[in-house]
């Protein structure tokens, strides 16, 4: 029985193929989006403290700029 895809690399690329009626491509979207949030994460020097910090400031500002709408 053959698998439901094919993985190729070389020294520069991975390449992954299967056949598209497996996922749906919202799913594939999700997962594209995860290896790269997951590669910005490797090459980042950011802790994870940092990055908790900046979430919190993030979605402060973003509090600030919606609340009106919710706080009626």
């Amino acid at each position: 029985m053959s698998k439901p895809f094919r993985i190729e690399h070389d020294k520069e690329e991975i390449v992954v193929r299967f056949n598209r009626k497996l996922v749906d491509s919202s799913a594939l979207s999700r997962l594209l989006d995860y290896i790269e949030l997951n590669a910005l994460q490797t090459e980042s020097e950011i802790t994870p403290k940092e990055i908790r910090v900046l979430a919190d400031e993030v979605d402060a500002a973003v509090w600030n700029q919606v609340k009106e709408k919710y706080t009626e």
